[in-house]
């Protein structure tokens, strides 16, 4: 595209751009309106770690991770970071955060003609929706919490908790391997059959 169709083309853009802004605005709100209207409405309290409000503010990055992981925690699924911009002055400040269902995308094979080179594989993906975004103003200096669709395409699962992605040794686990190596100078086998025996 030459410069001249780019600056006829510009204004045109901005406007569908910010058309598609306020649609999105206004579905959300209508949304906002209609969940505060119900009365067996379980997202009320908006104290609630466990729950999301848009226009709700953060001080930091890591709140919102922390947020975020408790209400996946909560809701029985698992999340992914999807996006990260960062400032295009200063590379080291986060401007805007997204967090996607772990089961967002569509698996593509990438097949071939010759049907012997062929991996059959089944994946998780379903095309999830649902989506987190955050955004850090730069006037303000705090994070905003921008939009929210809470839409799944998949039953979410209750044992979320045994997900790799959650799993964690308990801190007197990791007390004692720190005591074995460093005390005890044994190596990882020796650890493991002491350990299980401990800790059956």
């Amino acid at each position: 595209m030459d410069e001249i169709q780019h600056y006829l083309m510009e204004p045109l853009i901005f406007h569908i751009n910010e058309v598609n802004e306020n649609s999105e605005e206004e579905i959300l709100s209508a949304e906002n309106d209609e969940l505060a209207n119900d009365d067996d409405n379980i997202y009320s309290d908006p104290s609630d770690p466990s729950e999301f409000h848009v226009g709700n503010s953060f001080n930091d990055w890591d709140m919102v991770q922390d947020r975020v992981n408790a209400y996946t925690k909560h809701h029985s699924f698992i999340v992914s970071k999807y996006r990260l911009d960062l400032d295009p002055v200063d590379k080291s400040i986060v401007q805007r955060h997204v967090f996607k269902c772990w089961k967002f995308g569509v698996n593509k094979p990438k097949k071939v003609e010759n049907i012997g080179l062929h991996h059959d594989s089944t994946s998780g993906k379903t095309g999830c929706p649902w989506q987190v975004s955050f955004y850090l103003g730069k006037q303000t200096g705090e994070i905003c919490f921008t939009k929210f669709v809470n839409i799944h395409n998949h039953q979410c699962d209750t044992k979320i908790e045994l997900a790799p992605r959650n799993l964690r040794l308990l801190q007197s686990i990791l007390d004692k391997i720190e005591h074995y190596t460093l005390n005890g100078r044994l190596g990882a086998g020796q650890q493991y059959d002491l350990l299980l025996k401990e800790f059956p």
